[in-house]
Parts: structure tokens; C-alpha cells; sequence
């Protein structure tokens, strides 16, 4: 008979962490809790079983609209139901918070036990892998981001996503860049420490431009909606591979987020 704690996890919890990450994810989920651990918006529990963290998830809140990740159970203590109870406990958490919307990104394992609590599939993300080896023509309409651009990003990035993100962005944007166009308004950014590189654009022209700088002599990963059709149809023809397909649940209110002006997802854990 097994005996599990649930848990707030911590610091100690840190090389647990790095065990628990599944090796396909190519990420460590200890990286991720040094990243946002000690942020307001994050709430962060797991299982223990001897001391030792055997299963974990997170919520990132934004305001009234809450992420679910890397909700994940040790190998040798899946089929307990661990999983399904760490969720419940941060659908939960969520409520008491107010938030009216809980998103995910779902795994295959994941997917069914989402699917029991009440989530729905709202759309779809495809995976690409790819390297850009030519280069930009003119790059006369990239700069860095700078403080003065802040509050313009925030509110392009709610635009897009239908999220208060302000808290979440600020880590990323001291390395990210702007694209700007004839007349020097800013109409897409991209953040390169900001999971897989988030990029959103106002137009097709940005988020293709921006999405090109991306991959410049780099093979990486890019995530994109499904209904973005621009950016499935410039990563298919510039020879870039799909290598997986997931469902965007939800849970709660929907949200009319803008999928075409999302040219790059994130990560997992925030969309």
C-alpha cells in the first residue's frame, strides 16, 4: 500500500524535478520551477512517496484565465490515479482564484483523463522541426525590444491571446525583438528565452519575417495553431517536418484568442 503527501513544491524538489521531466519533452521541468517558482502567478504541487516527488503540476494564472503543465507521474506510479487528482486539485485552486477559463496543451497519456474532468478540445497545435538557411533580405525592420516598448507588447499580446500575460512576459523581453513596418509601428515581437520562442504579429508579413529570423541558421522547434494557415503553409514548403499534432483544451468560459496571429507557441505550460 502505498502512502503519498501532497505537497507545494519547492527548492528541494528540484533535482526530482529534473527526473520526473519525461526525456521525449526535450526540456527540464527543474529549469522551468528556477524560471517561475517564486512568482505570484504560479502554484506548483506534487506527490510525495518517501521524500521523494513522484508526480507534479502547475497553474500559471493570468488574472481571471488559468494554465495547466507539465503535469507528470513517475513511471513506476502511473495507473494510481495520481494524475487525475493533481489536476483536480489545481482545477480547484483555479476556481477559488476566479479564474473563469482553464487552458492545456494535452499529451496523448493526458488527453483522456482531461477529457474526464470536463475539458474540451478547443483547437489544434502542429509541431514543426526546421532550420532557415537563407538569409533576410532587409532587416532594417527588426530592433530590439527596449522599456519604452513594453506596454505596446502587452497590449499586442492581449490582443492575440485574450490573456493579462504582463507578469509572465516581463522575464523574456529584455532579449527579444520587434519588427516594425514602413511607417514604423510596431506590428510583431519575438521573445528567443520565452519557451520554444513566442512569436506574435498583427500581419502575415511580420509573422512570416520574424518567424524567418527565428530559425536563421538554427534548427528548432516551432509550435503553431493549426488555423494559422501562413505560417503551416511557409514552414511545408520551406521543407520543415511535422512531427506531432496536439489538442488545446479548455475548460470554463471560451476566450476569442486570435490563432492567425500566432506564429510561434510558447511553450506547453502558457500557449
Amino acid at each position: 500500500m502505498h502512502d503519498f503527501k501532497l505537497v507545494r513544491i519547492n527548492l528541494k524538489h528540484l533535482e526530482d524535478l529534473k527526473e520526473l521531466t519525461p526525456p521525449d519533452w526535450n526540456s527540464d521541468i527543474s529549469l522551468f520551477y528556477k524560471t517561475h517558482g517564486n512568482e505570484k502567478y504560479l502554484h506548483a504541487i506534487g506527490f510525495e512517496s518517501d521524500d521523494q516527488l513522484i508526480a507534479c503540476g502547475f497553474a500559471i494564472i493570468n488574472d481571471d484565465v488559468a494554465w495547466l503543465g507539465n503535469i507528470v507521474v513517475d513511471n513506476n506510479f502511473r495507473n494510481l490515479g495520481l494524475g487525475t487528482k493533481i489536476t483536480s486539485f489545481l482545477i480547484d485552486h483555479c476556481k477559488k482564484v476566479n479564474c473563469a477559463t482553464i487552458l492545456l496543451i494535452a499529451t496523448i497519456l493526458g488527453e483522456p483523463v482531461y477529457r474526464k474532468l470536463g475539458f474540451q478540445t478547443e483547437s489544434e497545435y502542429i509541431f514543426f522541426r526546421g532550420i532557415n538557411n537563407s538569409s533576410l533580405k532587409d532587416e532594417n525592420n527588426f530592433r530590439k525590444i527596449t522599456n519604452a516598448d513594453h506596454e505596446i507588447i502587452f497590449k499586442l499580446d492581449f490582443d492575440t491571446c485574450r490573456e493579462n500575460r504582463k507578469s509572465l512576459l516581463r522575464k523574456f523581453l529584455n532579449s527579444g525583438l520587434l519588427h516594425q513596418n514602413s511607417e514604423n509601428q510596431i506590428d510583431g515581437f519575438f521573445l528567443p528565452d520565452f519557451g520554444n520562442g513566442f512569436i506574435a504579429a498583427t500581419n502575415d508579413t511580420a509573422g512570416i519575417r520574424l518567424l524567418q529570423r527565428k530559425h536563421i541558421g538554427i534548427e528548432a522547434t516551432t509550435v503553431v495553431p493549426a488555423k494559422n494557415e501562413t505560417a503551416v503553409r511557409y514552414l511545408l514548403e520551406n521543407n520543415f517536418r511535422e512531427v506531432l499534432r496536439a489538442p488545446r483544451m479548455i475548460l470554463g468560459n471560451k476566450i476569442s484568442w486570435k490563432q492567425e496571429c500566432v506564429f510561434s507557441r510558447a511553450a506547453g505550460y502558457c500557449g
